[in-house]
């Protein structure tokens, strides 16, 4: 991949996750759409204007704990996101978990079998659904602790394999933040990083070239 800065504004994550379905003013929970079963239809979308934004799935995902970011899977069924521990001192925990959409409802959360021990902030997909990006404070293969660097992790059958570190230019030597990873349908990746030289942070994409 190639690395270029796109903007000089650093990136700031949201913990307040506001649905963008509603099927009547009191639910918070959304239906399946008259033609969930179209795969060109996510189960969640709605074929009526959304009079205001109301907390998604409350009681399920919006809870009284501290929940971050979200990314639904491509086909609408599945949405992830991270609890944060409810302490403020240092390591600070994230658990990445899974909702999944069945039977017209939103189900209870699980922990991703890979998270649990490190700060893990949510993912983003790529196109296939099957490829995961994400920031994380896990160390390196190699023990190498002290940043939040972004890693990808593949679908392995019905579950999901062990998490890898991008090498660089993405993860780039020295750095101690690279974060808010996005992919767009061609591969190219977009995120923050501070590039190792103490600056505040940027956002850069990476393009793919020759598949790398």
């Amino acid at each position: 991949m190639t690395s270029s800065s796109v903007h000089n504004s650093p990136l700031k994550f949201r913990l307040f996750i506001l649905s963008l379905f509603v099927a009547a003013p009191s639910i918070t929970v959304a239906a399946p759409h008259p033609d969930h079963k179209n795969k060109s239809h996510p189960p969640y979308q709605v074929n009526r204007a959304v009079a205001e934004p109301l907390i998604f799935a409350e009681g399920i995902i919006s809870t009284v704990d501290d929940e971050m970011g979200g990314a639904f899977s491509p086909d609408g069924t599945e949405f992830y996101f991270s609890k944060i521990g409810p302490y403020t001192t240092a390591p600070r925990l994230g658990v990445m978990c899974v909702s999944r959409f069945r039977d017209g409802r939103w189900g209870e959360p699980e922990a991703l079998p890979f998270s649990g021990r490190f700060l893990d902030y949510p993912p983003k997909f790529d196109v296939t659904g099957n490829r995961m990006v994400f920031a994380s404070s896990r160390p390196l293969p190699d023990g190498t602790r002290g940043a939040i660097r972004i890693w990808e992790v593949e679908r392995n059958g019905s579950g999901w394999g062990e998490p890898h570190p991008l090498p660089p230019p993405i993860n780039a030597a020295g750095s101690s933040w690279n974060a808010d990873p996005s992919l767009t349908a061609d591969g190219t990746l977009y995120f923050s990083s501070d590039r190792g030289n103490g600056a505040a942070l940027h956002i850069y994409r990476a393009r793919m070239v020759q598949g790398k």
